[in-house]
């Protein structure tokens, strides 16, 4: 056998030109128990494709499905090397030889016997793989029949010759690695296999090759134009076969139809060669549009007939009308300036890997519907073709992805040599023909972090010549209008996108092609990108990295499942340079389970909301507190298709009044100003403070945005202690003691920390000190990212030297205090006593400019029985400083497993901002906290360490005690709507002093 995985031009033996997908011809699912064996390598293989083979050594396995999720093999994450070692000038790098593959490359055999009734010589077989991975040979009946690779594109192979009645075997030899995987290196988990369906295909040998449609409905008007190119094999008499085409709406019923012949040849149309092929246009007075929200599909009806007017074959593709195009910098769908709110999308479930069914697609594409999500990019590979199916069907624009990368290995794309061109192009190509019908995409992406050079120029010649009706892009190497019709920057931070918006020299669209990336818990910032899009025309949206966590299924010792990233099945290469949780990047957790990040980002992406009367609206004068905005994102929908209420509410956010609104109309795109103080100002003397807007799309009752506004600002106040005796004032060697009649507080000299609080005998509090750190996020996800060093350098490292404590009596409180400093904060802790036993804590500090301060506050034990949180301040879900946009005030009542959020690996979460009051209890009492101004606080059933420390959420110890932060300043999550460890400057710590006033009962 000939090694062709070893060839780098070697991409295809016997492989069927790329077309799209058969839909009405008989077929046989293949799908099911195969015999499996693995081998070490490629050379250890037995004759695995004889029919008398010994078959004791192989076992069951499920098809489609991956290897190493069955039990066989290992799966391997990496982010951007090669997952095996080599000496390069980059130390370990396996690009530094290209073309050369490891000996260790796990080879698995399948076998499975097809069954044929009998073989009418009036068809042909077609044997179908969906998808592949990494390379393939081919044997049925003891035969090759031939060899791919390009492992997520489907691969078709002409068996008829093969084939005989009866039981026939198919065999196949599976490659980990080939040297088509140098174009395959993305950031996602090597897995191996058949993994996507296997069909046995019968159609005519006299059959409808393959169709191309094109479906433009004009710009201003409802007439469209259908054309239709239908290629037949060049059989003897195929010029004398006639096609019809018949458009069906999207009730079944006939729109139109033509019919012509197939041409020969016409030598005169050397520029358009038309040989065995038929041309059909249909000129349409009206079509109904395809948009995201209103996915409406057409059937173009396909009919072949012999010269005798014969049927000999028919086939049906859906369709749908719609128009892309660039205009001044803009794109536009169906002549409206589209708005892509997007997200990355890899093939993923966390229990079958890259093995997806029908009823998993279709829960991810509600999923991303109820986030208002309309656009998703495949990254960074053709997706399994139901899915793009079903983006037809339920409404989502797609930006379809060549299954180019070559992270570590760029140079590729610059290379000299010829040797790989024939395979990014043949990528381009194949990828294009087989998905050119669906109604879904919009644009093509030449792959991602590959580089840019010749190889990606004509990936984007071919396509821009073989599809006019989309346009194409490509982010990596920043290359220009030759290889990439839109300007697609990774990761831009605000002031980037600016810069490309106002750049007078290249005026292509700005799409960031990835944003907000989702390592650990983060996404903040997300109101920038609400604001970008309104102020500048030719910012049109952005994809956030990624949709899910990516984990599989690891299982302890004691068989409990565990979300599993790099590095959890003794693999044998683990990525060095990058957290080996980089696999964990998603809006959704791996069970889909949507993190809080979500909740900012359904949102920022909402197609209808009410929104201030400007982008930057912090600073609203008074007489403009009033006004707001009715803003239309949707390209389909008006403000009559929506209901929309408001709710009035009062200082804790209870509700005042509600009521349904009328809106002015605003039509796709739209902004509408609606001025609404004479109403609001009504309710002043019931004391509203804020406003509230729902909006709800009226056809399907799905609430696609909700947000708060403050209105009218009002003083809070809090009622300390009136006038009563001092409390009793007592020392130990360590601690100063103050008490009551049924209550004891002692402070401990050295720093002033809170030694314990007490009621009734009941210790309600201890172990109460300044606290500055925090369980990492994506600001810190990696020692070496951005601020990880300073928090490591200057905070995590930081001792407070504390002066020791002086006390001050008065007549009904006594105040116990003590002055901190270090090298870059400097403060005081207080606590005033008061003679109820009421307890005051005041903390003040100085931060010096630039430090990276996770948190200043103060950290308490708490008895492990109160687990009901009760507070006022914002939620209903966790809230950070840059992740506010679906925050609302009010007050909410969980426990405090509930405030937490399981994220893989453990990293910050549950907190809340602006909380005012907060109450936790348990059926020994409670402990009551209130403040003027506004504080950060969560509460955990562990500590800041044990976080830190463990890498599973089963790693994390549940312990008896609750640790409850409260915190003057809280570090905003990070993000800045680019990379996770960015932060806006002005939401950075500063210089400024930060205080805590909290009044403890």
């Amino acid at each position: 056998m000939k090694e062709y995985y070893l060839d780098p031009r070697v991409t295809e033996i016997n492989r069927l030109p790329a077309r799209s997908r058969r839909t009405t011809c008989e077929t046989f699912s293949l799908n099911g128990t195969w015999q499996f064996r693995l081998f070490d390598r490629p050379e250890l293989c037995d004759e695995f494709y004889l029919k008398n083979l010994d078959t004791s050594a192989y076992g069951p396995i499920q098809v489609p499905g991956n290897w190493e999720t069955q039990g066989h093999g290992k799966p391997i994450y990496t982010n951007n090397l090669y997952p095996w070692s080599g000496e390069g000038e980059n130390g370990l790098d396996g690009a530094q030889n290209p073309w050369q593959l490891p000996p260790y490359n796990p080879t698995g055999c399948y076998r499975t016997v097809c069954t044929v009734d009998s073989i009418d010589e009036s068809f042909r077989y077609v044997l179908r793989f969906d998808g592949v991975e990494a390379a393939y040979e081919l044997y049925i009946n003891e035969q090759f029949v031939g060899y791919a690779e390009d492992s997520k594109l489907a691969s078709e192979f002409d068996v008829t010759g093969f084939l005989t009645a009866g039981e026939n075997l198919i065999a196949l030899r599976v490659f980990s690695y080939a040297t088509g995987s140098f174009l395959e290196n993305q950031d996602y988990w090597f897995l191996c296999g058949i993994f996507r369906p296997v069909t046995l295909i019968k159609e005519p040998v006299k059959h409808i090759e393959d169709i191309k449609i094109e479906a433009v409905p004009e710009r201003h008007s409802d007439r469209a134009t259908l054309k239709a190119e239908v290629i037949v094999p060049r059989l003897s008499g195929f010029h004398e076969w006639n096609v019809r085409i018949t458009l069906l709406d999207k009730n079944g019923r006939s729109v139109a139809s033509a019919e012509d012949v197939v041409c020969r040849v016409n030598p005169k149309r050397f520029m358009d060669p038309r040989e065995n092929k038929c041309r059909l246009t249909l000129n349409l007075d009206s079509v109904e549009r395809w948009y995201p929200e209103n996915p409406c599909l057409y059937t173009v009806h396909v009919e072949l007939f012999d010269a005798n007017g014969v049927l000999l074959d028919q086939e049906n593709t859906r369709i749908g009308f719609k128009r892309v195009e660039i205009e001044n910098g803009v794109i536009l769908i169906n002549g409206k300036r589209a708005l892509f709110f997007g997200v990355n999308r890899h093939e993923h479930a966390w229990r079958t890997g890259r093995t997806m069914t029908r009823e998993y697609m279709i829960e991810e594409i509600l999923q991303m519907k109820r986030l208002n999500i309309n656009a998703v990019r495949t990254s960074h590979y053709p997706n399994w073709e139901d899915w793009y199916d079903l983006c037809d069907e339920m409404g989502l624009l797609v930006l379809a992805e060549c299954n180019v990368e070559t992270h570590s290995a760029w140079y590729l794309a610059n290379e000299n040599t010829p040797t790989a061109a024939n395979a990014y192009l043949e990528r381009a190509l194949r990828t294009v023909v087989q998905l050119k019908n669906h109604a879904c995409i919009y644009a093509w992406s030449l792959g991602n972090e590959a580089a840019n050079g010749a190889k990606h120029a004509s990936m984007y010649g071919f396509i821009k010549e073989y599809d006019k009706t989309r346009f194409c892009q490509y982010e990596s190497g920043f290359p220009g209008p030759n290889i990439s019709d839109v300007r697609c920057m990774m990761y831009a931070t605000e002031k980037e996108i600016i810069d490309m918006v106002a750049d007078i020299h290249d005026n292509r669209p700005v799409v960031l092609i990835e944003y907000l990336y989702q390592i650990r818990n983060s996404g903040g910032g997300m109101r920038k990108f609400a604001d970008l899009m309104r102020r500048y025309d030719r910012f049109q949206g952005a994809f956030i990295w990624d949709w899910l966590d990516k984990s599989l299924v690891g299982k302890t010792e004691d068989g409990q499942e565990f979300f599993a990233h790099g590095g959890d099945f003794s693999e044998h290469f683990i990525e060095p340079y990058e957290p080996p949780y980089m696999c964990n990047n998603g809006l959704m957790r791996a069970d889909m389970v949507c993190k809080p990040v979500s909740h900012d980002v359904r949102e920022a992406y909402a197609p209808m909301t009410i929104e201030r009367q400007a982008p930057g609206y912090e600073l609203i004068k008074p007489s403009d507190r009033g006004t707001f905005c009715v803003l239309n994102r949707s390209l389909f929908h008006t403000t009559d298709d929506y209901t929309f209420t408001m709710i009035i509410q009062d200082e804790n956010g209870a509700e005042i009044d509600h009521r349904k609104i009328e809106v002015p109309f605003a039509a796709s795109g739209e902004e509408k100003v609606m001025k609404l103080k004479d109403m609001l100002d009504a309710y002043i003397p019931q004391g509203i403070k804020y406003v509230e807007f729902a909006v709800v799309h009226t056809a399907s009752g799905n609430e696609v945005s909700r947000r708060q506004y403050l209105y009218y600002d009002s003083v809070r106040k809090v009622a300390l202690p009136a006038a009563a005796n001092a409390p009793e004032l007592s020392e130990d060697s360590e601690s100063i003691i103050l008490s009551g009649s049924n209550w004891k507080i002692a402070i401990r000299k050295a720093d002033a920390a809170l030694v314990e609080y007490a009621k009734d005998g009941i210790k309600k509090a201890w172990d109460g000190r300044i606290c500055l750190d925090r369980p990492y996020c994506g600001l810190d996800a990696r020692e070496g990212w951005n601020i990880m060093r300073n928090y490591m350098d200057e905070v995590r490292a930081m001792k407070l030297d504390f002066a020791p404590a002086e006390v001050f009596c008065s007549k009904n409180s006594v105040i116990v205090k003590s002055a901190f400093t270090s090298s870059s904060l400097s403060g005081e802790l207080a606590w005033t006593v008061y003679g109820d036993g009421t307890l005051l804590c005041s903390l003040d500090g100085r931060a010096a400019e630039g430090l990276q301060l996770p948190r200043f506050g103060m950290e308490f034990t708490l008895p492990g029985d109160m687990q009901t949180v009760e507070y006022t301040g914002y939620g209903p879900h966790e809230t950070y400083a840059d992740r506010m946009i679906a925050a609302r005030f009010g007050k909410y009542s969980e426990t405090v497993d509930s405030l937490a959020f399981d994220i893989a690996p453990p990293s910050e979460n549950g907190g809340h901002e602006g909380t005012v009051a907060l109450r936790l209890s348990g059926k020994n009492g409670d402990i009551c906290i209130d403040s003027i101004q506004p504080f950060h606080f969560d509460a955990r059933n562990c500590t800041v360490e044990d976080l830190k420390t463990a890498m599973h959420t089963h790693e994390v110890p549940h312990r008896e005690n609750v640790t409850l932060h409260l915190d003057a300043w809280h570090m905003p999550i990070g993000g800045d709507m680019s990379w996770s460890t960015v932060i806006d400057i002005n939401e950075a710590p500063h210089a400024a002093m930060h205080s805590l006033r909290a009044v403890i009962r």
